[in-house]
């Protein structure tokens, strides 16, 4: 489903002058449900390369254009809907696709040309799947590899040229695999290096195409 709503006006930026020092006051502008925002709860922000801002909510994703909230909401009678209203994350890939983790819907692929959501979800018979739903942060690598935090499925790998899913989990026996299966932050930093932040299980450091590539150094 999409609905369209407009905005209230612009917030100011405005300086008192005080008996020995100018004071700033700040005015902040909202964007609120009355102005088109499908929910008051946002978890996700995001502007893309048009500058369209978007924001991922409780209750469905929106975009801003300045002007208009144009809302992405879950619809089970359009296959090609977002498929969770809880947004969580949202990234935007090299390629242009938006990016949407959900609370139970898995990973979605938004294409603005064609309108159409493209769902991942995980399936237990299929180990090349996403290992879970419920997807907490997603960041894209410097070759293009999207990066999934998950809660409960670790850390996985997706290639979107094969769209197939590679995961990393934490096995008790494994000293050296990822110290918790919930992951809630990620970043490359510029020497190829992974810092994974976990729920529970600290920091984690790994370096793809080292001596194992699931070999990780845990900071707790």
């Amino acid at each position: 489903k999409e609905r369209v709503g407009t905005r209230g006006p612009r917030g100011k930026l405005g300086v008192e002058l005080g008996a020995h020092h100018p004071r700033v006051i700040v005015h902040f502008d909202h964007l609120s449900i009355r102005d088109g925002l499908s929910q008051a709860v946002v978890n996700a922000i995001l502007q893309d390369h048009h500058g369209f801002m978007w924001f991922g909510t409780q209750d469905g994703l929106n975009k801003y254009d300045g002007y208009e909230v144009t809302s992405y909401l879950a619809d089970p009678d359009n296959p090609f809907s977002l498929s969770d209203n809880a947004v969580l994350s949202i990234l935007e890939s090299q390629t242009g696709y938006i990016w949407i983790g959900t609370g139970n819907g898995g990973l979605n692929r938004f294409d603005r040309n064609t309108g159409q959501f493209i769902h991942f979800y995980h399936d237990p018979d299929d180990p090349s799947s996403i290992t879970s739903n419920n997807i907490l942060t997603l960041y894209e690598d410097r070759s293009g590899f999207l990066w999934i935090g998950t809660s409960g499925g670790g850390l996985n790998r997706f290639d979107p040229k094969t769209e197939q899913f590679i995961s990393y989990q934490n096995d008790p026996s494994d000293p050296n695999s990822i110290s918790s299966n919930s992951v809630t932050s990620i970043f490359q930093d510029d020497t190829g290096t992974f810092w994974i932040g976990t729920e529970g299980g600290g920091l984690n450091r790994f370096t793809p195409g080292s001596v194992s590539d699931e070999d990780m150094i845990h900071y707790l």
